[in-house]
């Protein structure tokens, strides 16, 4: 298995921890991962700051990926080659359906991993 880091605020549900395992990857650390996608991006800089953040994360892990939520500026970086990494670790999104009604509470059944990018 491959270690891979999580990136969002919310926890894995079981069908995206599953399907991570297909890909034959593990994650191995949710919280950090967590705590860097809870900061909010608001300018250039803090774009920068989270990129780097996953950079130093993924290093420290030895992750060959990451998984989770994409905000857009950080789609737009993993996307163009923009990455301090210089693209070494392959990033995936959640291609998520049937999503919850408007108003109601956030639902959704994870159908499976998107590769994105590269960071």
């Amino acid at each position: 298995m491959k270690n891979a880091l999580w990136f969002s605020r919310h926890q894995p549900t079981d069908a995206q921890l599953a399907d991570t395992h297909r890909l034959g990857i593990e994650i191995v650390d949710v919280e950090w991962g967590r705590e860097i996608a809870s900061h909010e991006l608001l300018t250039e800089e803090d774009v920068e700051e989270t990129l780097d953040a996953l950079k130093k994360a993924a290093t420290a892990l030895n992750a060959e990926d990451i998984l989770g939520v994409w905000p857009v500026p950080l789609q737009e970086r993993i996307l163009a080659g923009k990455s301090p990494r210089g693209g070494r670790v392959k990033c995936w999104a959640a291609w998520n359906g049937e999503r919850s009604l408007e108003g109601g509470k956030p639902t959704f059944k994870h159908l499976r991993w998107c590769h994105v990018g590269q960071l």
